[in-house]
């Protein structure tokens, strides 16, 4: 694997505040933040104090921002790094701040939550059309791979599926028109690296966990080698460029 190969190798603690076994809101929020929290937070600690995340932080900077993901864009490792509710399960909150954080590239599934109901797959109750109002704020919209590859290298919000999108193996039988996580962060690094002030941006790939959690060896596998794919490209585009810095970690591994 790509990231077997890098030169420098780290160790850091990702535990919870209050459970032996960490979840991906706690964990993630220790990477995004520097801080422990209880499972289940996103980037707040148990008493309600929001800890500002490192995307926060480059954003605020003058840096362009983005997020890739193979799960649902308000899971709880997206989540951690550009929001924060006391609870990984506030889904439609968490999309709301998500679109309000002016993300530069937000890529993956989770569009359930960004339609009301009664909109094609919508599920929001507030009566919001999130992608409407991302388009409105001068967003390129898309829902399929082709409509990733003719959107211009700006500002794009990209959904997927209504939910997870699906593992690599399924898609050749469901015939879905679903971007690689490798075709995502491409485009990610084509729209980031126009901003002169540098970028910072976050790539899952998601579904790895929810195979290993399945005992589906076989889909685990081919979820890890398309995250390589993925490793890979984000490696070479270093190499070239010589001033980025690529980190590959599990949250809660």
């Amino acid at each position: 694997l790509t990231f077997e190969l890098f030169p420098n190798t780290a160790i850091v603690t990702t535990h919870s505040l209050d459970a032996l076994v960490t979840d991906s809101a706690a964990a993630a929020t220790a990477i995004a933040t520097g801080y422990k929290t209880n499972n289940g937070m996103i980037s707040m600690l148990p008493a309600g104090a929001v800890l500002p995340t490192i995307l926060e932080a480059l954003q605020d900077a003058g840096k362009a921002t983005g997020m890739v993901v193979t799960n649902t864009v308000y899971d709880a490792t997206p989540a951690s790094f550009g929001s924060h509710w006391n609870t990984r399960g506030g889904s439609p909150f968490i999309a709301a701040q998500l679109l309000e954080r002016n993300l530069d590239v937000l890529l993956g599934g989770g569009r359930d939550q960004f339609r009301p109901t009664g909109v094609e797959d919508g599920k929001r109750t507030d009566g919001r059309n999130l992608m409407t109002e991302a388009a409105a704020a001068g967003y390129s919209v898309v829902t399929d791979r082709q409509g990733l590859e003719s959107a211009p290298d700006s500002k794009i919000l990209g959904l997927f599926h209504p939910s997870y999108m699906n593992y690599q193996l399924d898609r050749i039988f469901l015939g879905t028109a679903e971007p690689t996580l490798a075709e995502m962060t491409a485009k990610a690094l084509s729209v980031l690296k126009a901003d002169d002030d540098g970028f910072f941006l976050l790539i899952e790939g998601s579904r790895i966990d929810h195979a290993a959690h399945a005992g589906d060896i076989g889909g685990m596998v081919a979820e890890i080698a398309d995250f390589d794919d993925a490793v890979a490209l984000a490696h070479r585009f270093a190499a070239e460029n010589g001033d980025t810095l690529v980190i590959v970690t599990a949250d809660h591994d």
